[in-house]
């Protein structure tokens, strides 16, 4: 039997979507990212109640070990099933809003070709989940006014729960969703049990997220603090708006569109829910000074929308002049999209090594916000990129200092990676295939794992400072420094120290190397 049209579209969206990611996993001349060391490590030690950050990527971290091993392309399988997900939403979303086939194909290749989601579902880090939550909540809540059927509150529950147990900024969505069901017909669903249901169900899922928060002191007002001070303070109303465009490229009109049709158009009443929801999420992000990338969530239904809106243009009126501005809009808009993803592939997908693609970036326009860290700083390659280099050579050069050590001190010495996550994650990563003990280190969530059972009468140390290790040893000495000029500032130069005699036990000290780097 013949498969209708747009499911034949739909397959073959998600495939090419699944095959990018496959081919580029094959030919990235590039490592693990920081953020994916610090993950597996969550999953090497999955508390599930007791996470100072949401623990579903540290649950993923293991699933995906567990089924796929321990290779950089299996830790990346969830994630880009996760982006085919997000093509599959924007085209489902633009039929059952009554968008024909060529406009769900547009719809779900502004999802596929937009920089916003091809980077997200390459890397293993929680945002392309979030993207998945999000969008799932919105679409849950479409299809309660599609079907008329309250029974599709279950559906935002779940989505939002899945979204409490991977990141707290769900908040951002859940607390716009609410007020728009206030501000619509759908109010009257409040007087039925499935609304309700649906936040007790979405609690249920996420509490785990609340548990750990509770449990260690809400260490996330702290993570939040941090943050703000040192990468959101970065983000302007300006930057915020440009780095949409930048990001979704020419598919952010269709966005527009979709958010229009559904607020002020002929959308049935119940569908404004999910504009205002979407708008009011945006608005939160703007004016708290969120990354940009926070607002990815609501284009895979916006953009569907937006599609449909379009499609329908020329139908509703009956009119042939505009069925032919439908086409020619919905055409443009596909053209643009593909001139914009053929120009932005390097930058969403790392294909290219560092040289050429240190060229590349330097030749776009806005290359130089394209490159620049979270932090501010001007970088040779986009961040994610600097993110993904250096790790086994660092690795490998504190392997060899451990391994220079006297047997007996390795016995009871202690492994210390200071300044971020990554050199620690790095380490337990390729230190423990070459025996090496667990590492510790005083920042993220290794804080929270706490300095181990050995005593350190001798530790190598990755990084710091030999003032800083002189107020705790008699005897400081660098061993090696690593230098790489691709990574990331902090990451250019890295001395290796080994220090022995401590003053005093590292139960007695451990308090006070909380912050220090």
């Amino acid at each position: 039997m013949k498969k209708p049209g747009w499911l034949v579209a739909l397959w073959v969206m998600v495939g090419i979507k699944l095959l990018a990611h496959v081919v580029s996993m094959m030919i990235t001349p590039y490592e693990f990212h920081r953020d994916e060391f610090l993950y597996v490590a969550m999953g090497d030690h999955l508390n599930l109640w007791q996470m100072d950050f949401p623990p579903f990527i540290a649950v993923a971290a293991n699933l995906q070990r567990f089924l796929f091993g321990d290779a950089l392309w299996a830790l990346r399988v969830l994630p880009a099933l996760a982006g085919a997900a997000l093509v599959w939403l924007a085209m489902d979303t633009t039929r059952r809003l009554g968008g024909k086939v060529a406009a769900q194909v547009v719809a779900g290749g502004i999802v596929l070709l937009s920089g916003m989601f091809l980077r997200t579902s390459a890397l293993f880090q929680p945002v392309v989940f979030d993207q998945l939550w999000w969008s799932l909540a919105l679409w849950a809540l479409l299809r309660r006014g599609l079907d008329d059927d309250p029974r599709w509150w279950l559906g935002v529950g779940a989505a939002l729960g899945m979204g409490l147990f991977t990141k707290f900024s769900v908040a951002f969505l859940a607390l716009p969703m609410a007020a728009a069901v206030l501000l619509t017909p759908l109010r009257k669903d409040l007087t039925t049990p499935w609304p309700w249901a649906a936040v007790l169900l979405s609690l249920v899922i996420g509490h785990p997220s609340l548990a750990g928060q509770v449990s260690l002191g809400w260490p996330f007002f702290a993570q939040m603090e941090a943050l703000q001070a040192v990468q959101l303070s970065q983000v302007t109303f300006s930057s915020f708006l440009g780095e949409q465009i930048m990001n979704l490229g020419p598919g952010a009109f269709l966005a527009v569109v979709g958010a229009v049709w559904l607020l002020a158009g002929r959308a049935p009443p119940a569908h404004r829910a999910v504009g205002l929801a979407a708008l009011g999420a945006f608005a939160f992000l703007l004016f708290m000074h969120g990354k940009p990338y926070y607002a990815g969530p609501i284009y895979p239904i916006l953009l569907g929308a937006g599609a449909a809106a379009a499609s329908r243009l020329g139908a509703d009126a009956g009119s042939a002049a505009r069925t032919w501005v439908s086409r020619l809009a919905l055409g443009g808009v596909a053209l643009a999209q593909l001139g914009y993803g053929a120009v932005g592939l390097p930058m969403a997908l790392p294909v290219l090594s560092p040289e050429p693609m240190a060229r590349y970036a330097a030749g776009l326009p806005g290359g130089r916000a394209l490159t620049a860290s979270n932090r501010g700083e001007r970088l040779d390659l986009p961040q994610d990129y600097a993110d993904m280099l250096g790790w086994e050579a660092f690795a490998d050069t504190v392997i060899r200092v451990w391994r220079d050590l006297d047997p007996a001190e390795q016995d009871r010495a202690v492994l210390f990676a200071s300044n971020n996550y990554g050199r620690a994650g790095a380490l337990d990563w390729y230190g423990r295939r070459a025996g090496l003990p667990p590492t510790i280190s005083n920042v993220g969530s290794y804080w929270f794992w706490g300095y181990g059972a050995r005593e350190w009468d001798v530790a190598v140390f990755a990084g710091w400072n030999a003032e800083d290790l002189q107020d705790f040893f008699r005897e400081v000495t660098e061993v090696a420094r690593i230098r790489d000029r691709w990574r990331v500032p902090v990451e250019q130069d890295i001395p290796i120290f080994v220090v022995r005699g401590p003053y005093e036990a590292i139960a007695a000290v451990w308090p006070r190397f909380e912050g220090q780097n």
